[in-house]
């Protein structure tokens, strides 16, 4: 929408009313967070460029709780993180207060709303076919959409530890990564083989991994490329294990 017609609440009091209008009594609570009978059903985030005001938003329709309480706990432990923290709420479906409610009513709810404020759309596109999508016209978007930098490379700051036995060397190590904007910043290593050793392990470690995607897939890569230093060949293999873990 147009920057000057930006509004946090407007756009969350549109989307509510649209709830409303098929029966769902839903409400802005101060955050601009939708909520029906305090339990929050959408998170919304924005974003200003230029002209031009972005609402991207979320709708808990008939979701599964048990997966989407898998996808906000990570199983990775990260001790310490840049980033906001999130406000914890308790959530709900929309199914609960209207069984017959579908994404395409919820949809077609929110058009209705936003035209009637805004007036009818322009440049409107309907897709009747989804192989559509991975048309010319789409595959740049959908290549930037995909890539790691678009994934990860607005990530804060974060660090990353996990101890280990590397059984080729004997050895136990406890290892601490920090990772800014989906690269790896620095690694560093404890454990108690002789210092002369642990320093010469570490400083090769940060060599081979500074500035490289932290994912399983990149420094296994690396990994292989190692040549006549068995113990860290076997350390970076044994980290890149665990990110898939």
């Amino acid at each position: 929408m147009p920057r000057e017609n930006f509004d946090r609440d407007m756009s969350a009091i549109l989307v509510s009313s649209a709830l409303n209008s098929v029966g769902i009594p839903a409400t802005v609570n101060k955050r601009h967070d939708i909520t029906v009978d305090g339990f929050k059903v959408s998170g919304s985030a924005y974003k200003i460029i230029g002209k031009k005001a972005f609402h991207h938003g979320t709708m808990l329709i008939n979701t599964d709780f048990n997966k989407l309480e898998g996808c906000l706990h990570s199983k990775m432990n990260i001790t310490s993180a840049k980033g906001i923290d999130s406000v914890r709420s308790e959530v709900t479906n929309l199914i609960n207060y209207s069984p017959e409610i579908t994404h395409k009513h919820f949809s077609d709810s929110v058009i209705k709303q936003f035209s009637s404020k805004f007036g009818p759309f322009k440049n409107k596109i309907n897709f009747s076919d989804l192989d559509q999508i991975s048309k010319i016209e789409f595959s740049q978007d959908t290549s930037t959409l995909n890539s790691y930098e678009w994934l990860y490379g607005q990530t804060p700051e974060f660090v990353f530890e996990t101890y280990m036995e590397l059984e080729s060397a004997n050895l136990s190590l406890y290892i601490k990564i920090v990772v800014d904007k989906g690269l790896i910043k620095s690694i560093s290593i404890n454990s108690e083989i002789p210092k002369s050793q642990l320093i010469d392990l570490e400083s090769t470690a940060n060599s081979c991994l500074q500035g490289i995607k932290f994912e399983s897939s990149s420094i296994a890569s690396v990994a292989e490329n190692i040549m006549f230093n068995e113990t860290l060949t076997d350390l970076l293999l044994m980290i890149s294990n665990k990110l898939l873990e």
